[in-house]
C-alpha cells in the first residue's frame, strides 16, 4: 500500500521548509523583535564614546580602544560561558547557578 499523500496546505514542520514571502516574513518578524534592543544597545554605545571623549577626556583613538577591547573579552568570554553553562548539572537546572552566581 503506497504512503498516504500529504495534504496540500500542511503547515511546514520547522522555518527551514519555509519559501518565498512566508521565509522573508518570518525572518523579518524575528529581526524586528530585536530591534529595540538593538538599537538601545547601540545608542548607548555612542553616547559612551562621547562620554569618553568629551567627559573623561580620552583621545578619540584611545576611547575607541577601550570599546574594542570590552568588544573582544565578550568574544572570547561569551562562548566559554555559554559552554560552561550547557555542562552545568544540578537539580535547579543548567541556568540558575549562573543566574544566582
Amino acid at each position: 500500500m503506497p504512503p498516504a499523500p500529504q495534504a496540500i496546505n500542511a503547515a511546514p514542520s520547522d522555518a527551514a521548509d519555509l519559501r518565498g514571502l512566508s521565509r522573508l516574513r518570518l525572518l523579518l518578524a524575528y529581526g524586528l523583535g530585536d530591534a529595540g534592543t538593538g538599537m538601545a544597545a547601540s545608542l548607548i554605545g555612542f553616547y559612551l564614546f562621547i562620554f569618553y571623549t568629551a567627559a573623561a577626556g580620552l583621545p578619540a583613538w584611545m576611547a575607541g580602544l577601550v570599546l574594542m577591547l570590552a568588544r573582544l573579552w565578550d568574544a572570547i568570554n561569551d562562548p566559554i560561558v555559554g559552554w560552561l553553562s550547557d555542562k552545568t548539572r544540578t537539580p535547579w537546572g543548567p541556568r540558575l547557578p549562573w543566574l544566582v552566581g
